[in-house]
């Protein structure tokens, strides 16, 4: 029964990692825009600075990205992740111990850096490892289920927030690292480097796993430059949403609505994916996602003006999002096999981090200075360069594909 749904051997897997990416991202990514506002009360920071913080976090994670997909492929996943959870939980719990900019600073800065060990991309990593050029099933799988993180922590924090103080709040984080995701980690992932991982080259059965011969010249730069492009415009709108949705004149609880509609459209992209991906390569999934995601984000620019554009920004940015981190884990498997993936998402994900890292001071610095709706404008920018980036590498895949058939390319 479970072949029927995973590819064989993949259950336990799947279904731990989509658990710890749930609750890794809820807590270490999405609670943040809750919680930022308590240490502006708190400690009377302005939200420049809370952020600010964040973003060089961000930056650290992508410095180090490179080194954590060559750990990865060296030793496995298993024992990276499993330190990785322990680790985020002291920085949790460490955040809940701040004292003033320094504490706040360093412990936000380990949150971030420790992120490397136990977000999406260390998760990919894990199931190449497992499934070899079979992981897309499981990798949409896993962000099928982590869709919902969002969802969960968002309404969660604000829950806590009634009965705890925002350091409370922290600890509680902490513990779940402690008591859910390290375990996990431990049981499910495979014990060292899988051999399939190293030398299950063309055994998958699913159509468009793998491109067929070399790629195309420029694939790294133009592939960074996508990944780069969607990776600001996300972070800046996750992290900024209910802010964005005020200052257009919504109320908190309408803007928590619109929100709200953003995970459901996640979720359903990706049930569509997992359904029917396998009949087009990831390229073909990754236009539809910065295609609406661009499209999106054009629509929040009218949100202002009409409540129906904001629902077309919630469905187009929520479908695009939700595609755009399983673009992140197939299209380098589809492009470049399982052998050496830790390396090459490792080079990809540090250039993605780093500038993305400029994403949320640099949002709330050009809405402050300009406007949001100048911020906005940057946001569908960033997001139709990532577009633009990816047809063009699309045009020489197909360029390439129609080659070497001898067929003229179009």
């Amino acid at each position: 029964m479970l072949n029927r749904i995973f590819v064989p051997g993949t259950a336990a897997p799947v279904g731990g990692l989509a658990i710890t990416m749930t609750v890794g991202y809820g807590s270490m990514f999405y609670s943040f825009s809750i919680l930022a506002d308590q240490f502006v009360t708190a400690f009377g920071w302005s939200r420049s600075f809370v952020f600010a913080v964040f973003s060089v976090g961000l930056l650290a994670s992508g410095l180090v990205a490179p080194a954590v997909g060559n750990l990865l492929d060296r030793v496995g996943a298993r024992r990276p992740m499993t330190i990785g959870s322990l680790l985020a939980g002291l920085a949790l719990i460490s955040v809940g111990l701040t004292q003033g900019r320094v504490s706040f600073t360093a412990a936000s800065l380990l949150v971030t850096l420790v992120s490397a060990l136990v977000f999406y991309e260390a998760a990919f990593v894990a199931m190449t490892q497992v499934a070899g050029e079979r992981a897309r099933l499981g990798i949409t799988q896993i962000t099928l289920v982590a869709g919902f993180a969002q969802t969960i922590f968002w309404p969660l924090v604000v829950f806590l927030l009634k009965y705890l103080d925002w350091r409370e709040v922290y600890f509680v984080l902490g513990a779940m690292q402690f008591a859910i995701c390290a375990p996990i980690h431990w049981l499910v992932l495979p014990r060292g480097v899988p051999v399939h991982a190293a030398a299950d080259v063309g055994a998958a059965a699913d159509q468009g796993t793998r491109l067929r011969g070399p790629v195309p010249p420029g694939t790294m730069v133009l592939l960074g430059i996508c990944f780069c492009g969607g990776a600001v415009a996300i972070t800046a709108t996750q992290l900024h949403l209910p802010e964005i949705l005020n200052g257009l004149g919504y109320s908190i609880s309408a803007a928590a609505a619109i929100g709200a509609l953003v995970g459901p459209f996640q979720v359903s992209a990706r049930v569509v994916e997992m359904g029917f991906g396998a009949r087009r390569t990831p390229m073909t999934t990754g236009l539809a996602s910065t295609g609406l995601l661009t499209a999106g984000l054009a629509f929040l620019l009218f949100a202002g003006l009409s409540a129906k554009a904001a629902i077309a920004f919630a469905v187009c940015y929520g479908a695009g999002q939700g595609l755009t981190y399983i673009v992140r884990g197939a299209v380098p498997l589809f492009l470049f096999g399982p052998v050496g993936y830790g390396r090459i998402t490792g080079k990809l994900n540090s250039l993605r981090l780093i500038l993305s890292a400029t994403a949320p001071f640099g949002f709330a610095w050009i809405a402050e200075t300009w406007g949001q709706r100048a911020a906005i404008a940057l946001l569908v920018a960033s997001a139709a360069i990532s577009l633009g980036a990816l047809f063009i590498l699309f045009r020489r895949i197909v360029a390439a594909s129609q080659y070497q058939r001898g067929m003229p390319a179009a």
